[in-house]
């Protein structure tokens, strides 16, 4: 079961590393807020249409969609907003550590709704040790010079560090809606946030350019279709079937595939520091799930004596 937990995780992380260089190239073209709008709206329709084929429909009636607001708020819309301003001020170094203790957050802020069939993401020192190792290891990732300029931009490193925050909370809200299938809350959040986001657009960042390249329109698409219909769709299934602490893995591996893509696409170099780096993620993600396992042995009852 843990072998196809980390499968899937795996293969989350290869689905929204690929987002960054689509994204850095549709910012040429469309602002932030109007790339989440459009990306989020083509998932919603896709996933409605997938749904339609599956002989399934949104949840119904609008009233059940209160419970995915949330989910769309705090795990979309929002985040993706407080990165997209962050970013203008923070250099890329700094955002990714602070975007990446989402794990973290998530690791301590899960303690407090570990009861049940939960234990296993009650806190312990081998999950808190594991959460901070990966998090040395985003610090080595980026390099030494990743933290200079810190204080400079005070408010843009806040609005990141908000962003990890809110991942966290709408990671592991999303792991106690059970109400509505993972399929139809993946449809219907991602509809939700393009909702929200549509009107902030149409009023900071409309007009649209005239001359948009095919690849432009093509690239939104991919982010729409790929990165946010189907990982969305793999990330409510991860959660629904291992909780919000092991989806959150995805953004200490988040980082490190993001520089294969570059060694591989953009021709970048791979330093040692790099390799030191990936073998830290790696010993944080066993860490994270040993200790998970503890917690959870920890939880089970006692057989009865004979």
């Amino acid at each position: 079961m843990m072998n196809r937990a980390v499968a899937m995780v795996l293969l989350l992380s290869v689905v929204w590393s690929l987002s960054w260089p689509l994204i850095k190239y549709a910012t040429f073209f469309f602002g932030p807020l109007t790339i989440v709008a459009i990306r989020m709206g083509i998932a919603g329709v896709a996933l409605a249409i997938f749904l339609r084929v599956q002989g399934k429909s949104l949840p119904w009636p609008p009233a059940t969609w209160l419970p995915l607001l949330p989910i769309a708020i705090f795990g979309n819309a929002l985040p993706y907003s407080l990165v997209a301003y962050g970013q203008l001020q923070v250099p890329s170094g700094l955002s990714a550590v602070l975007v990446s203790t989402m794990p973290v957050w998530t690791v301590l802020l899960s303690h407090f709704f570990s009861n049940g069939d939960r234990a296993g993401e009650r806190l312990n020192a081998v999950k808190l040790v594991g959460a901070l190792v990966g998090l040395l290891g985003i610090v080595a990732l980026v390099g030494p010079t990743a933290l200079h300029g810190a204080d400079a931009a005070l408010l843009a490193e806040l609005a990141l560090l908000a962003a990890s925050l809110c991942w966290a909370i709408g990671t592991i809200y999303t792991s106690f809606v059970k109400s509505i299938p993972p399929d139809q809350s993946a449809t219907m959040t991602a509809l939700l946030a393009s909702l929200f986001l549509l009107p902030l657009a149409g009023a900071f960042e409309m007009p649209l350019p005239q001359d948009v390249p095919w690849q432009a329109v093509a690239t939104l698409f991919s982010l729409g279709l790929v990165a946010t219909a189907f990982g969305t769709l793999l990330m409510f299934r991860i959660i629904a079937q291992h909780g919000p602490t092991l989806v959150s893995l995805v953004m200490y591996i988040h980082p490190a595939l993001a520089l294969c893509w570059g060694a591989i696409f953009f021709g970048e170099t791979l330093e040692l520091r790099h390799f030191m780096a990936f073998a830290l993620i790696l010993g944080a993600i066993y860490l994270i799930n040993r200790g998970r396992r503890i917690a959870l042995a920890r939880a089970a009852p006692a057989a009865p004596a004979e």
